[in-house]
């Protein structure tokens, strides 16, 4: 059996702090040169109460308040997802 790692931590932490440098995948050094980094993201995980929500709600949502903007400017897009 294969051992796995989940972590809600970054790559760069997972891989860079949590997971042992002798038990890192082979492509690690390459993922964490390659993935870039953004200036700020937030998770916010939220449960409601689905009661009343239409049965072919979309699950997945993008609200971006300025296109002029970009989705990299600060506090401009919103992604809700409904699984």
């Amino acid at each position: 059996a294969n051992k796995k790692v989940v972590s809600n931590a970054s790559i760069w932490d997972t891989y860079g702090s949590l997971v042992p440098r002798a038990e890192l995948p082979p492509r690690a050094a390459d993922l964490l040169r390659e993935i870039p980094k953004l200036d700020s993201f937030m998770h916010l995980h939220l449960g409601i109460d689905g009661e009343g929500l239409a049965r072919d709600l979309g699950i997945h949502h993008l609200v971006v308040n300025s296109w002029e903007g970009g989705v990299d400017t600060d506090a401009n897009v919103v992604n809700i997802s409904i699984p």
